[in-house]
């Protein structure tokens, strides 16, 4: 299909010896004609460049063209150029047809049409954002291919980018935590120029690359970024050029209203000393202008004289009220109020309020205003006074304050008469006064949280935290209740254990005791048949001696920090199992004479706590063998003399140290 191509153009040039303005660019397709003779493009001079242009392709023929594009800076100078390719299909249709569909697909062409389909509205543009998986990918180089589909049946041709998927044990994205630069030679990685970033999985940041040191022509300035994994990115690099130019300091503004009377004709307003770049508000006098529009000429003046691209902008000379308002300040929920302090207004001027800058107009009424923020921090409300197109606007900041949350701390249970207090400090601009609610008691300090409370003459005094924002008037107060310490009670505990084995016993848990209690736990009476141990965590480890009998005890005391104590018994069960003798038996040659046998490899006890020295024989082999067992718990069997054949049988016995 033959008719137009849409291009967006974006140039955005580097921060050189002294920024230059771009007021001119062309294009061309396929064949240069010479630099100067392209196609124009018309722009807006700048030091950027942000359009769209349409390209006619109708006098193209059928296939591969290739489009490139070039600008022009106020030096007359020319950038390197651009160039993309694109194809003209043949049509009879002299309308863009409309996308109505698009896929992708990575490395392998399934084939056209068989790609992973990305969701459009049809229309003859598409500006689509979509996320393409790659955790079923291979770490390595892989390649992104994107194709789309017109009204007509026809296919566009692919668009392909690499990318690079690299191996990591983490599941979430890592995040960017360096970044660094250089010009023409790679120094290594890790050794360029630092950018400062803040660290995250994306990164915006703007930075102002040094030039000074570069000779004029031609350079390639290459930036990459470091991950959290300490994986380095893919190297990202752009070609620049700096100009040979003599002037790099702005020493003044040349000026003018309506019609430009020349270069170096203009009014001057002088910037001293000179300065490699501006960024300040500059006042024009404007007192001999009439009432009505205007507009307002300016070039930047070079320290060498030489004048910069004119850039205009409309203004009006108005006469209006001035817009003034004073908000008040108050916590979040209630209702700020907007005093007007406007002057000159008169009928038929038009207000327009924005309390909460949402960019929608709140009120359009003159006069005292309200309005209720539902949340607190800043704000910039903005008031606008509109006398047939000549607006006055201020905007002021409102401060709204947080509503105070009071903590006066837990409930304590004191030993004595005094106490020392821990409620949550005043926040900014909050004040915190204690005062007693009930009982009797004196307080040091009623300004300061951690105060100490003393001459408490009653079981129990309640007392109350209060804070109050001094900024918008609220306050929040909370309650904190001092008891005295009652005795605590310990529980009896009682336990089982096997012989070998350790119980542990939290014997704190149970007990009865006054809430804020720290608790230290001792033993007073050890026990007779094992070891008793208290661990730093207060609880209490219990080991049965390996020849102990079925019951042991002993006596713990839980003591508080008041001194409060109380005493009782921990009753311990031991069990002690049988050792357990394996009889699956042996097998022996029919013609041996005598035969033996390991019984340690046959013997356990479920308590580890066998006595080998009672390893014996019970009743001799039914065979009529002699059987014998030496001192390591070899099993001899003499068959000498003896014909015996099928199963024989002995018995054994074995005693753990209990017997």
């Amino acid at each position: 299909m033959k008719g137009c191509l849409a291009f967006l153009l974006i140039i955005i040039p580097f921060c050189l010896k002294a920024q230059v303005d771009i007021i001119a660019a062309e294009y061309y397709i396929d064949n240069d004609p010479g630099i100067g003779s392209g196609t124009p493009i018309s722009i807006t001079s700048g030091a950027t460049i942000n359009t769209s242009f349409m390209a006619s392709t109708s006098a193209l023929a059928e296939g591969f063209h290739i489009l490139v594009i070039r600008v022009q800076d106020m030096n007359t100078d020319w950038s390197v150029q651009e160039s993309r390719a694109f194809y003209v299909s043949a049509s009879a249709l002299t309308t863009q047809a409309n996308i109505v569909a698009m896929e992708y697909y990575l490395d392998t062409d399934p084939g056209t049409g068989s790609g992973v389909s990305i969701p459009i509205v049809p229309s003859t543009n598409q500006d689509v954002t979509t996320t393409i998986p790659t955790s079923s990918l291979t770490a390595g180089f892989h390649s992104l291919t994107i194709r789309t589909l017109d009204s007509d049946g026809f296919w566009s041709v692919q668009e392909s980018r690499g990318f690079y998927v690299s191996q990591s044990q983490l599941s979430a994205l890592a995040n960017i935590v360096a970044m660094e630069y250089y010009i023409d030679a790679d120094p290594g990685y890790g050794n360029g120029s630092s950018i400062p970033i803040t660290a995250g999985t994306s990164i915006n940041t703007t930075t102002t690359i040094a030039t000074a040191s570069l000779s004029s022509g031609y350079h390639v300035l290459h930036i990459r970024a470091l991950d959290s994994d300490g994986v380095w990115g893919e190297t990202e690099s752009r070609s620049f050029y700096i100009d040979a130019f003599s002037g790099s300091l702005i020493a003044g503004v040349e000026y003018f209203y309506d019609t430009d009377p020349g270069y170096g004709n203009g009014s001057t307003l002088a910037i001293v000393p000179p300065v490699s770049s501006i960024d300040s508000t500059l006042s024009f006098p404007a007192s001999s202008l009439s009432l009505g529009a205007h507009e307002l000429g300016m070039r930047m003046l070079m320290d060498n004289g030489t004048l910069g691209i004119t850039d205009y902008f409309p203004i009006t000379i108005c006469d209006v009220a001035i817009a003034d308002f004073v908000p008040d300040v108050v916590c979040v929920g209630n209702t700020t109020t907007f005093t007007d302090a406007s002057t000159g207004v008169l009928g038929g001027d038009v207000y327009s309020w924005d309390f909460d800058a949402d960019g929608f107009e709140d009120s359009n009424t003159q006069g005292d205003q309200s309005f209720t923020f539902t949340a607190d921090g800043t704000y910039d409300a903005t008031l606008s006074i509109d006398r047939a197109g000549c607006v006055s606007t201020i905007t002021v900041q409102v401060q709204v304050e947080p509503l105070p949350m009071a903590d006066a701390g837990a409930d304590q249970s004191i030993c004595n008469t005094s106490a020392n207090m821990a409620a949550n400090a005043p926040s900014a601009n909050e004040t915190g006064t204690w005062t007693v609610f009930s009982g009797t008691a004196t307080i040091t300090n009623p300004m300061n949280e951690a105060t100490t409370i003393t001459a408490i003459s009653t079981n129990s005094v309640e007392l109350v935290w209060t804070l109050t924002n001094s900024l918008g008037g609220c306050t929040d107060s909370d309650t904190v209740q001092l008891s005295a310490n009652l005795p605590i009670m310990a529980a009896a505990q009682n336990s089982t254990v096997d012989i070998g084995q350790t119980i542990n016993m939290d014997v704190q848990s149970s007990a009865t005791i006054n809430i804020g209690d720290v608790l230290n736990t001792t033993i007073t009476t050890q026990p007779t048949q094992g070891i008793a141990q208290v661990l730093a965590n207060g609880t209490i480890d219990y080991t049965p001696d390996p020849d102990a009998t079925s019951s042991d005890s002993f006596v713990y005391r839980i003591t508080n920090q008041c001194s409060n104590f109380d005493e009782n018994t921990v009753s311990i069960t031991i069990v002690n199992l049988p050792p357990v003798i394996d009889n699956s038996g042996f097998s022996v040659s029919p013609n041996a004479q005598q035969v033996s046998f390991d019984l340690t490899s046959l013997i356990s006890d479920p308590n580890n706590n066998l006595d080998f020295n009672t390893l014996s024989i019970i009743t001799q082999p039914k065979s009529g063998a002699f059987a014998s067992i030496d001192a390591n718990g070899i099993l001899t069997i003499n068959y000498t003399g003896i014909t015996y054949s099928g199963d024989d049988e002995l018995e054994i016995q074995i005693c753990d140290l209990v017997g």
